[in-house]
């Protein structure tokens, strides 16, 4: 290769380098600040035509790529029987969840657990933690498919519910609205939609927040008492 900047013996060590499982972007890395670029690394060992298929670095070792069409798997034909050329550190260790039953009730309650403590989940703006959130409590009417059908609705917005759905509402549509900082209402929202779940029935595809939609069997009264309560508790633990 004609390179003024490096020579045979350059090119010889970053091929060994190569070979011992160093990626291209390494090498580039290791002669920094006056080494190759990674797309030089690349050409010459293309060029010196190494493949490293068989290096020990790779034996055992699962393909990202594996089932993939379009890509060479570099451990084909190799048996499940060779083993990494190191020991596994998880060798011998019991998972502490595996005897615990995968049941529906116990994946909901690790999942809303998860979402409880995981303040930077979809939905919580760490930005705007201390101003003012509102939750809603409506009742809305849709005609899908020329047949009215009726939900409720339970979501938070720093907005007025106009601005929110770009329309006016019927003072009938609005049953409740409960005001705090964001902290509050983001996790407030989060206990209500989880403990009336068993009522929730998906809204129209092209309705935003259709997730939050619940049918017409929902105790709207046991929901009011319940958003009262919590939110009084939420409110005095944080005073």
């Amino acid at each position: 290769m004609n390179n003024k900047r490096f020579t045979e013996k350059d090119y010889q060590n970053w091929c060994e380098d190569y070979l011992s499982g160093m990626s291209s972007q390494g090498i580039a890395n290791k002669y920094k600040p006056n080494g190759p670029s990674v797309s030089l690394v690349k050409k010459v060992i293309r060029q010196e035509g190494i493949n490293r298929t068989q290096s020990q670095s790779q034996i055992g070792r699962i393909p990202w790529n594996k089932g993939k069409t379009g890509f060479s798997v570099w451990n084909k034909g190799m048996s499940k029987e060779q083993t990494y050329p190191y020991p596994s550190p998880f060798k011998g260790l019991k998972s502490p969840m595996k005897d615990v039953p995968r049941t529906k009730e116990v994946k909901d309650k690790i999942a809303h657990s998860i979402r409880l403590l995981n303040r930077n989940a979809y939905g919580f703006y760490k930005e705007r933690a201390e101003d003012e959130d509102t939750l809603y409590l409506i009742h809305i009417s849709l005609n899908q498919d020329n047949e009215l059908n009726k939900y409720y609705k339970i979501g938070r917005t720093f907005n007025s519910l106009a601005r929110r759905y770009n329309y006016n509402f019927d003072p009938n549509t609005i049953i409740k609205l409960w005001s705090s900082h964001h902290t509050v209402i983001y996790s407030l929202e989060e206990e209500v939609l989880y403990e009336f779940r068993k009522y929730f029935q998906r809204g129209p595809e092209n309705f935003t927040g259709k997730t939050e939609f619940f049918s017409e069997k929902l105790p709207v009264n046991d929901v009011i008492d319940y958003i009262d309560r919590r939110l009084t508790e939420k409110v005095q633990n944080e005073d």
